[in-house]
């Protein structure tokens, strides 16, 4: 009896272990995957709304508060766009504006781009929170992306000690901008 018991109990654990799995394996799947929904690509394209904010600088750079005016900005003048999600309280977020003017490859990268900073408190943030291309800005701070002149995405990432796939990224969507 007590060698039955066992079994059962073992059956029981691994069968727990195996639905639980199997339903991780869905729930990850269609969370990204082919359930997610689909990009809107004319709401990718689209002109972002106005916050009205000016734009301010910071060491050499331009950096501008307000979408619309950035991607017009990004169209005039064939640039691509360098989008900084940011927060007071995000310690990586405070560190990469020193990071803007003191690593000069970066700079001069992001001399050549539109640096467009929307803070957590902008009305853009909960904009681009719903935009299906930056759901980690629902999860953690900092977000960074690098978008062509049509306002199409090229890279994103929340390393703010990689400076090099920015440049990169900055590198194709300047290419992608012409």
């Amino acid at each position: 009896m007590e060698k039955n018991f066992k079994v059962v109990l073992i059956a029981a654990i691994l069968g727990g272990l195996l639905v639980g799995g199997i339903g991780s394996f869905f729930y990850y799947y269609f969370q990204d995957g082919l359930g997610a929904e689909p990009e809107n690509e004319a709401h990718a394209n689209a002109l972002p709304p106005s916050t009205g904010l000016e734009s301010t600088s910071h060491g050499n750079l331009t950096i501008y508060r307000d979408p619309a005016e950035a991607f017009r900005a990004a169209k005039e003048e064939r640039k691509p766009v360098f989008l900084d999600f940011f927060a007071d309280w995000c310690t990586n977020c405070v560190k990469f504006q020193d990071r803007m003017i003191q690593d000069p490859s970066l700079n001069q990268a992001l001399q050549s781009s539109i640096v467009l900073k929307v803070d957590e408190e902008d009305s853009a943030f909960s904009d681009y929170a719903r935009d299906g291309r930056f759901k980690e800005i629902n999860e953690a701070l900092p977000l960074f992306a690098v978008l062509d002149s049509s306002h199409e995405l090229v890279w994103k990432g929340q390393d703010y000690l990689d400076s090099k796939s920015m440049i990169q990224a900055l590198q194709e969507a300047a290419r992608r901008s012409k």
